[in-house]
């Protein structure tokens, strides 16, 4: 018999006498409506706090618990509404996911709203029902597309999603919860782990090929999709046509003013335009030579361990093509003026101004290719020629466009159609005399030679073209990426999971720590509890460069460097707390000045002293001043230098008079600031210092103070875990 009590139904399964509570289609329909409200909400709630955070470049403690509670929230509603769908048949595993979500939101909750942070135990009783929500979520979806049931690889697949779930969440176990698992640890899961992402595709392959026909769509629906449809490709097209725009030419639109010059004018002009273009020519054919020595002497320095240039290297590269950029203004004004020959009336001086703009563009198309041939597959420095260079006023994305010019198919053919004009008058105008048989003769080789190069070597226009469409979409696709990235990166180092003052006083910054500083000072900082020391390697955090007050620059004599006066204005303003800048750092906002205090009012601080001259002091500072306004790398790649991270500034300062030696992080070769500390020390036992100990300010948990440190207690702080500790 069954009872029917509200919208539940109560009674005895059967024989076997156990009790059972179902609850019925109306009630699961109406949770589920709820909770795909409350996740509706929480996600426009939570997008409309990042957008705060982008607009105000930071998001602030309660907008970051409100962010944080708003997402945890939409995970939730995500989860059980996607297991209340197979409430009636598996109703064991529901309540189980469901029970582990409420368990696992309410220790979230205490996490960010009741500065429980530093509890491990709230931690561990959140990983693992958190952990356990998910795997039952996945248990079930794969029992709607069938799996558990029939062959051997149906029936394995939630026994390794099980397993898997097991696994991660005896992380939670571990003693030190962030330390990363052992590499037998990984093994472990990864096995698991991969029966789990087999079957799984196998499973709702399965499903989908063999799912139940769709009904009919209403005509509604149709005119929806007919219109989406129709939008999609005016959208997609218009993005097309703008990144597959043909790009400007090289030889063509320029205006002329030869024909208004006199006989005698137009004369004066071609001699003195002859020994530019000869100037030219073998500045470019020594600066060809010094790139092919580079490049083989860099490939031939760089060991297979150290996958990129040093900033030293990428200085002379970056000065050699802006050498070639200015070689190329001065032929394209060469060609400029003589592309319009045919407006010159006598016949000679006209052959004389086509072999003079044809020379000069035969140069710089074979200077051209020469570059983009060297330099087209090396990503390194190809990435690092498309960045901008304000200080010289080179554009972004420069190396790519004259790639483009030289493959263009329209250049090519121009480029063509002269060389056969040429080829089919040059006897005629050698008989003729219309130039002394010495600049005929080097004229004629320089186009001979540009022209048989360009045939030979010619990259194909199609192709380049598809090569520069697919860069362009892949660069279109990534810059949301990096924004979402840069998003994290600066609400993770905004957000502080526990508000205190910082250990270090600020009177304890100017009485003690200021006067014992020099510039050129590389100052270390730790700031307790913030979100992003989780995700950074090592104790230390922080790099920043003790630059001086202004009487201090003037003693170094940097107050008249145009490095320094160009960003005068800047420096002299007083920091946001009303002390003088004396720093320089990268933070996310970019690379600033900021006052010392602003930069060691932390919970642990260092400084250590280049064993440089005052020379070597005043340059690398003079090269700091020049980062300055360049934007924050939310991405840590040292080889690109228009963006830069913390430690980046100060490597790029004393890069060639410190060896530092970058490290392989999750693939990238960076620097971490606990690494500088490592140097140190390891230069110490060997007694050959490049870097000299200052000072450390460390945390007496006896004491409840902050303290002057030892050298010792300073080299051994690179194995203090990089958690939330104190």
């Amino acid at each position: 018999m069954i009872v029917r009590k509200g919208k539940v139904e109560i009674g005895n399964s059967g024989s076997n006498g156990k009790f059972r509570m179902n609850p019925t289609p109306e009630l699961v329909m109406r949770t589920r409506r709820i909770l795909r409200w409350i996740l509706t909400i929480s996600l426009l709630l939570a997008a409309g706090f990042a957008v705060v955070a982008v607009a105000l470049k930071s998001l602030g403690h309660t907008r970051a618990q409100l962010l944080l509670t708003f997402a945890g929230l939409a995970v939730a509603a995500l989860l059980a509404d996607i297991q209340l769908v197979s409430i009636r048949k598996h109703l064991r595993w529901v309540v189980a996911g469901l029970v582990a979500v409420l368990f696992s939101m309410t220790c979230y909750l205490l996490l960010v709203w009741a500065g429980w942070q530093t509890e491990s135990v709230l931690w561990r009783c959140w990983w693992i029902p958190f952990v356990a929500s998910i795997t039952v979520t996945h248990v079930l979806l794969l029992r709607r597309a069938g799996a558990g049931h029939g062959d051997l690889a149906q029936r394995a697949t939630p026994v390794c999603v099980v397993l898997t779930g097991i696994l991660i969440g005896g992380l939670a176990l571990q003693r030190d919860l962030l330390a990363g698992p052992t590499p037998f640890y990984l093994g472990l899961i990864a096995l698991p782990g991969a029966g789990s992402v087999i079957g799984s595709f196998i499973a709702w392959a399965r499903w989908w090929r063999l799912r139940p026909k769709s009904a009919p769509v209403s005509p509604r629906t149709k005119l929806t999709l007919l219109i989406t449809s129709y939008v999609g490709v005016l959208v997609v097209g218009l993005y097309i046509g703008r990144i597959g725009a043909l790009q400007p030419r090289s030889f063509e639109g320029f205006p002329s003013a030869l024909g208004g010059l006199t006989s005698e004018q137009l004369d004066t002009r071609i001699q003195v335009d002859l020994e530019r273009l000869k100037t030219v020519a073998a500045g470019i054919d020594r600066l060809e030579q010094e790139l092919d020595t580079l490049d083989r002497q860099f490939r031939a320095r760089i060991p297979d361990e150290r996958l990129y240039y040093r900033p030293e290297e990428e200085e002379t590269i970056r000065w050699k093509f802006a050498t070639y950029l200015s070689y190329r203004a001065a032929l394209l004004r060469i060609i400029a003026t003589y592309i319009g020959f045919h407006a010159v009336r006598d016949p000679e001086q006209q052959a004389r101004c086509f072999m003079l703009g044809y020379a000069a563009a035969s140069r710089i198309m074979r200077a051209s290719l020469v570059l983009a041939r060297m330099y087209r597959d090396d990503e390194m420095v190809r990435r690092m020629l498309n960045e901008a260079e304000p200080l010289w006023g080179i554009p972004p994305q420069t190396f790519d466009r004259i790639y483009q010019n030289v493959a263009s198919r329209e250049n090519l053919k121009k480029f063509e159609e002269m060389g056969l004009y040429f080829e089919h008058r040059r006897n005629d105008w050698r008989e003729g005399g219309i130039w002394p048989e010495p600049e005929f003769t080097w004229l004629e080789s320089m186009i001979l030679d540009g022209l048989g190069y360009i045939r030979e070597n010619q990259p194909h226009p199609y192709k380049v073209r598809l090569e520069m469409f697919m860069e362009t979409i892949k660069q279109d696709a990534y810059k949301p990426v990096y924004a979402a990235q840069s998003l994290a990166a600066m609400w993770m180092g905004d957000t502080r999971i526990v508000e205190r003052p910082p250990l270090i006083s600020v009177e304890q910054i100017k009485n003690e720590i200021e006067p014992k500083l020099e510039p050129g000072d590389i100052l270390l900082a730790r700031h307790n509890w913030y979100l992003s020391n989780a995700f950074l390697p090592g104790f230390w955090p922080h790099a920043a460069l003790y630059v001086g007050r202004l009487e201090d620059l003037r003693r170094l004599g940097l107050a008249d460097d145009p490095e320094v006066r160009s960003r005068w204005d800047e420096y002299l303003r007083a920091a946001p707390d009303g002390e003088p800048h004396s720093v320089i750092e990268s933070v996310s906002e970019g690379v600033i000045f900021s006052s010392l205090t602003e930069v060691l009012h932390a919970d642990y601080i260092a400084v250590l002293r280049p064993r440089l001259s005052q020379d070597e002091k005043r340059e690398a500072i003079r090269r700091a001043f020049r980062q300055h306004g360049k934007p924050y790398d939310f991405e840590f790649d040292f080889f690109t230098s228009d963006k830069l991270v913390c430690t980046e500034l100060v490597y790029r300062a004393y890069e060639g008079f410190l060896n530092f030696n970058l490290v392989r992080v999750m693939g990238r070769d960076t620097l971490p600031a606990d690494q500088i500390v490592r140097k140190f020390a390891a230069e110490s036992e060997r007694r050959s210092p490049e870097l000299d100990f200052v000072l450390f300010v460390d945390w007496d948990p006896r004491q409840r103070r902050t303290r002057m440190a030892s050298v010792e207690d300073f080299s051994a702080s690179t194995e203090r875990p990089s958690g939330f500790n104190e």
